[in-house]
């Protein structure tokens, strides 16, 4: 479907707004890059992450390499 990527785009950057701006999570392509300055931060992050998706009725698919 034309331009559903570029919606998508649009839509993950004001769901995850915050998150984006404090470092927690960057975007590149459809990719999702989590980070924290130690494992519990990293945890704690994606579970932000989750509950934003969540509540926007979003879900994460993993890809299926050929």
């Amino acid at each position: 479907m034309p331009g559903s990527e570029s919606c998508l785009e649009e839509l993950m950057s004001c769901v995850l707004a915050d998150l984006i701006q404090e470092g927690c999570v960057a975007k590149m392509a459809s990719d999702l890059y989590v980070g924290g300055n130690n494992p519990e931060e990293v945890l704690h992050n994606w579970r932000c992450i989750l509950t934003l998706l969540t509540h926007n009725n979003l879900c994460l698919s993993a890809s299926i390499a050929s």
